[in-house]
């Protein structure tokens, strides 16, 4: 078991993570403050009951607040919790991503016996003095170089997030407020890790590899949170430059040009329906796909207006398209390796619901339906860890 000192260095962060006062804590749990004061500077033991409304208060386990912490003090999520206008809801959520990035860390650790390892390269970016339009070609140049690395050539990227996990990136999505679209940090020992908004629908594959931009650029500034807002010109360049990257990532030129020319030929004008059709075959949003059309001059200023009007869903219902592919709230190699460690007898049940984050009566319905689909050692072959 940690020490009070640690414990209360826990608690002191935690507190501090939903930018809550010792007089809140004090109020909300009818301990006095000078004995919040006294634990959190590991001069009183908290006792059992205290800890779990401690627990409670702060989102996050009892376990958690005892074991060791997978992140160090000065790491991204530090920095991420230093967000002014971030609301207490949301930052509940940044908890909430911390202890999946630590338990993922934890997870591979226990399985491997070594921390977890990315294969993404560090890029240099552009120099911000440049003018917007070498900057913005700057960006597309970088865009087209990390796809030859990963030899995408011009075409559409089937499962983005398939992509990003192979890379060694931690995705995870958790339902965040409308003026968050996600977010992303960096530590040596968690590596790139990102969240995107779970109530965002297929912007969610834009929003990802918008982060990826700045898991690829901006390690050094450690963590970043990206807003929802679509005004690019009202941004920081470093913002703006994460939305052109994405756009210039999944819509490459070449590729889009033919793709129109291909859909809409050359005789008439685009309707919402065009639309709907190539952005599911670039696996982007509408909305993206109109910005990218209007941006390479394929559709006029006006028609931008009129077929922004345009209500997508009930398009794609009416040609009978299927939902987008969208990603699972956790990565699958994080999953896999809860149940591994379940079936191999390492963690309870009531473990396996804690890292899956569903209750013990759903986990258990989960286990069962994998019992009887395939023997457990075709699914789990490697041995026992």
């Amino acid at each position: 078991m940690a020490s009070p000192e640690n414990i209360g260095k826990t608690l002191r962060n935690a507190r501090k993570s939903l930018r809550m006062t010792q007089k809140e804590v004090s109020s909300a749990l009818g301990i006095s403050r000078s004995a919040i004061s006294l634990i959190e500077s590991g001069k009183r033991q908290v006792n059992s009951t205290e800890l779990a409304r401690l627990a409670n208060l702060y989102h996050r386990t009892v376990s958690g607040l005892l074991g060791p912490r997978t992140e160090p003090d000065s790491d991204g999520f530090s920095v991420l919790f230093r967000t002014k206008e971030i609301s207490r809801q949301d930052r509940i959520q940044l908890v909430e991503f911390e202890d999946l990035c630590g338990k993922y860390a934890d997870l591979m650790k226990r399985i491997y016996g070594k921390p977890l390892e990315w294969n993404i390269p560090s890029y240099k970016r552009p120099n911000s003095c440049l003018k917007y339009s070498n900057y913005r070609h700057a960006i597309e140049e970088l865009a087209a170089r990390e796809r030859r690395r990963l030899g995408l050539g011009i075409a559409p990227i089937r499962d983005v997030f398939d992509l990003l996990e192979k890379q060694g990136i931690r995705i995870f999505n958790l339902p965040l407020s409308s003026k968050l679209s996600g977010g992303s940090t960096y530590s040596e020992e968690l590596g790139p890790c990102i969240l995107l908004n779970a109530n965002h629908g297929i912007r969610r594959i834009f929003t990802a590899i918008h982060e990826y931009f700045h898991c690829l650029v901006d390690r050094d500034v450690i963590a970043n949170i990206c807003e929802a807002a679509s005004d690019r010109k009202r941004k920081p360049r470093r913002e703006s430059s994460g939305e052109y990257f994405a756009e210039y990532f999944l819509m490459p030129r070449e590729s889009v040009v033919e793709s129109y020319h291909a859909y809409v030929g050359y005789e008439r004008k685009s309707d919402s329906a065009d639309v709907v059709r190539i952005s599911r075959y670039f696996g982007v949003s509408y909305s993206a796909m109109l910005v990218r059309l209007k941006v390479l001059g394929l559709i006029s200023a006006s028609d931008y207006i009129k077929l922004g009007k345009a209500h997508p869903e009930k398009i794609s219902e009416w040609l009978g398209l299927p939902p987008p592919k969208l990603p699972d709230p956790l990565p699958g190699e994080y999953v896999y390796a809860a149940t591994r460690l379940y079936f191999h007898g390492n963690i309870s049940i009531g473990k396996l619901a804690e890292y899956s984050k569903r209750s013990i009566a759903e986990t258990q319905a989960v286990v069962a339906n994998l019992r009887e689909s395939l023997p457990i050692e075709e699914i789990f072959e490697i041995a026992p860890v």
